[in-house]
């Protein structure tokens, strides 16, 4: 599956932007989106960015997200669902998500019972963050909405 403009939208929705690289509360580097900047990465030495440098980064994200979902789901997800999965990805990563008992009941038809998992990811060193709970609050609603 492809992700849609609502997984992009979404994020957009949830991140915070950084036109200027900035050091957050976790410690860690963020440019664009809210793209966690890292030693290997290829903007350790990137200071600044347009925003629509910022929209091309966030697409080359997501095209990845989507390319490691595809990798590892073993069942057919509806559009939300995916879009919703695309978004909570890019916050935690799939090594992450596909280690957690969320992926097991994602890829055991057990959909009502991945999303009540949404909520676990809410927290930074054990800590609720109001970013994140609002966030996956989204993903959750998102995944749950019917498609028309």
């Amino acid at each position: 599956m492809e992700y849609s403009e609502t997984s992009v939208r979404l994020i957009k929705r949830t991140r915070s932007l950084y036109l200027e690289k900035t050091k957050l509360w976790n410690n860690h580097y963020y440019l664009g989106y809210s793209h966690l900047c890292l030693v290997q990465d290829s903007l350790k030495d990137v200071n600044s960015i347009t925003k629509r440098e910022s929209c091309l980064l966030l697409e080359k994200d997501v095209k990845k997200i989507e390319k490691n979902l595809n990798k590892y789901l073993t069942v057919e997800l509806n559009r939300n669902q995916f879009d919703s999965l695309i978004s909570l990805v890019y916050d935690i990563g799939i090594k992450r998500l596909i280690t957690d008992e969320m992926f097991v009941f994602i890829n055991n038809n057990k959909f009502v019972e991945a999303s009540l998992c949404f909520s676990k990811f809410n927290k930074y060193m054990k800590k609720p963050i109001y970013r994140l709970i609002k966030t996956r609050k989204e993903e959750q609603k998102l995944w749950n909405k019917p498609i028309e």
